[in-house]
């Protein structure tokens, strides 16, 4: 082992940057995709990984890191404010919702997320704005991940 030896390969063909957190985990970049990689079904929409502590010997490839399109928001409908107190619903048209490698699907409300109340298909989801301190306007983001 040594500084900047620690690495995720993808594929054995993708180096990445690792972290070693303690002797169980290791935090990994993931690799960006390719437009042919990104256009992919989602079923081919992964990479194995493998990882090395040292540059030459690499454990198996058994794990799978998928990937999704990022979720987008493209609209929102109903409500578009709400009070302090939270507990506003919106509707939210965009995409990516419910691609099946999406494993955690949040909204965040400036830096606060929820949970959607209501996930009806890939293009329509419905949530309920959390409580705040401050007024202000927020950007509504989706994550796939939390």
């Amino acid at each position: 082992m040594g500084f900047g030896k620690a690495k995720c390969l993808f594929n054995n063909t993708v180096s990445m940057n690792a972290t070693i957190v303690n002797e169980k985990t290791i935090k990994c970049s993931t690799p960006k995709l390719t437009a042919d990689q990104a256009a992919l079904a989602p079923q081919f929409m992964f990479f194995f990984v493998s990882i090395t502590l040292n540059g030459f010997e690499n454990s198996e490839s058994k794990i799978k890191f998928a990937y999704y399109p990022d979720p987008r928001i493209e609209s929102v409908t109903s409500s578009e404010v709400g009070p302090v107190s939270g507990g506003t619903n919106s509707q939210l048209t965009g995409r990516g919702f419910t691609h099946p490698n999406v494993c955690n699907l949040k909204v965040r409300y400036g830096a606060l997320e929820t949970t959607p109340s209501k996930v009806v298909n890939n293009t329509y989801i419905e949530t309920i704005s959390p409580q705040v301190n401050i007024p202000d306007a927020v950007v509504l983001s989706p994550s796939g991940n939390a």
